[in-house]
């Protein structure tokens, strides 16, 4: 039996953490995929504009995977993660804002 190998510097608790956080956020660019009928009726547009909204917030995930990741590498993570979160709530907030679809 192998003994599984904790990053130095963290518990299992904080490694099971990570994993779980890492696989929400993936998650929910798919968990919306079986409800989109459901998302297009409450919405009330098109089953076609339902899914584009899905394509949209996987094409955003891919481009921040391709484009913001690389930047930790480049950028003092202490003062680029808070900024990606302003930006984040930013734009969630202008999402809550909008009138419509």
């Amino acid at each position: 039996m192998t003994k599984h190998s904790v990053p130095p510097g963290m518990s299992r608790g904080m490694t099971f953490l990570f994993a779980l956080a890492g696989g929400s956020a993936v998650g929910n660019l798919y968990w919306a995929q079986p409800l989109l009928a459901e998302i297009a009726a409450s919405l009330g547009v098109s089953l076609a504009a339902a899914g584009a909204l899905i394509t949209a917030t996987q094409v955003g995930y891919a481009c921040g995977v391709l484009l913001l990741v690389p930047l930790g590498d480049a950028l003092d993570r202490r003062r680029l993660i808070p900024a990606m979160l302003a930006l984040s709530a930013l734009a969630l907030l202008a999402c809550a804002a909008a009138p419509g679809y």
